[in-house]
C-alpha cells in the first residue's frame, strides 16, 4: 500500500513538475512596441511590425496604478481600441472598474451599444498595481476564421500564479473588424464619461500579429 502510494505521489508530482516547466517556457517574443510612460497618442496596429506571420490577432498588455481607490463614484480604466471600416463599432473600451469587475463596451457614433461585466474572482492586494493583457482576433485570424472576439484578464503580479479576474466576448455579430485598429489608455468616472487621473499607465506593450500560448 505504502508503494502505491510513493508511486501515486511521484507520478503527481512528475506531471505537476512538466505542467510547470511548460508554462514558464512559454514566453512572448519582443513586442511590436513598448511604451514605458503613459499616455501616448493613439497606436495604429497596421504600422507595427509583427511578430510573426499569424495575421488577424494582436495582444496588448499594460501596468494600472492606483492613485486612489474611490469607491464613492464608479471608475472605468483599462485599453480603447478604435476601429476603422466596421458598421456597427468604431470604439471598445476594455479594462477593469474599481467595483472590481472585468468590463468591456462597444460604441458607435458615441453611443454605447452592448456592454458585459464580470465580476472579479480572486482577492486582490492595495495598492499593488494590476495588469491588463488584451487578445483581440479579428476575422482574418487563423485560429478561428471568420469570427472575432476579445478576451482579457487582470491580474497582479506574475500571470503565472493566477488571473484576478477574466472576460470573453464574441465580436463576430457586430460585423467585420479586419479593419485598421488603434489603441490608446483610458481613465474616466463611468456615470458621466469624464476622464479622471485616479489611474495611472505604465509599461504599454502591442505585439501585432501575436501568436497565443493556448
Amino acid at each position: 500500500m505504502k508503494s502505491l502510494f510513493k508511486v501515486l505521489a511521484f507520478s503527481f508530482i512528475a506531471i505537476l513538475l512538466f505542467y510547470t516547466t511548460l508554462a514558464l517556457s512559454y514566453k512572448d517574443p519582443e513586442p511590436s512596441c513598448f511604451h514605458e510612460k503613459l499616455p501616448v497618442e493613439a497606436i495604429a496596429i497596421h504600422e507595427l511590425q509583427a511578430v510573426n506571420n499569424k495575421a488577424g490577432v494582436f495582444k496588448s498588455e499594460v501596468e494600472l496604478q492606483y492613485q486612489e481607490w474611490n469607491c464613492k463614484r464608479k471608475n472605468f480604466s483599462g485599453l480603447k481600441v478604435e476601429v476603422n471600416d466596421n458598421p456597427s463599432v468604431d470604439a471598445i473600451f476594455i479594462g477593469q472598474t474599481n467595483n472590481l469587475n472585468c468590463r468591456i463596451e462597444l460604441w458607435k457614433d458615441e453611443q454605447m451599444i452592448a456592454y458585459e461585466e464580470k465580476g472579479f474572482m480572486a482577492k486582490i492586494e492595495l495598492p499593488d498595481p494590476f495588469t491588463l493583457s488584451m487578445e483581440f482576433f479579428d476575422q482574418e485570424n487563423q485560429r478561428q476564421p471568420n469570427q472575432a472576439s476579445i478576451r482579457f484578464k487582470v491580474f497582479q503580479g506574475s500571470d503565472f500564479t493566477g488571473d484576478s479576474g477574466n472576460l470573453s466576448f464574441d465580436l463576430s455579430q457586430f460585423g467585420d473588424f479586419s479593419g485598421k485598429k488603434y489603441v490608446s489608455s483610458f481613465s474616466l468616472v463611468l456615470e458621466d464619461r469624464n476622464p479622471t487621473e485616479e489611474v495611472s499607465f505604465a509599461d504599454l506593450s502591442i505585439w501585432k500579429n501575436h501568436r497565443s500560448g493556448d
